[in-house]
């Protein structure tokens, strides 16, 4: 009988609040709060009714997205 390889590698990630998220993408929460609402920006994950948290690939895929959107 062959076995299958169910191992899944653990990967750390890093989960950024409001303040880490404001420094990289030197916006406002405001504004952050509005591409939410108009879906251009990640909504974060509520880890409780008061803590939301981003994690960092998603908020670094973000930024790459803009620049290359920037055609610089």
């Amino acid at each position: 009988m062959k076995q299958i390889n169910t191992t899944i590698s653990q990967k750390s990630i890093t989960l950024l609040v409001w303040d880490d998220v404001i420094a990289l993408c030197k916006i406002s929460r405001a504004e952050i709060y509005r591409r939410i609402k108009k879906k251009t920006f990640p909504a974060p994950i509520k880890l409780s009714p008061r803590k939301n948290v981003w994690p960092e690939f998603v908020i670094e895929k973000w930024l790459q997205d803009v620049v290359k959107k920037a055609k610089l």
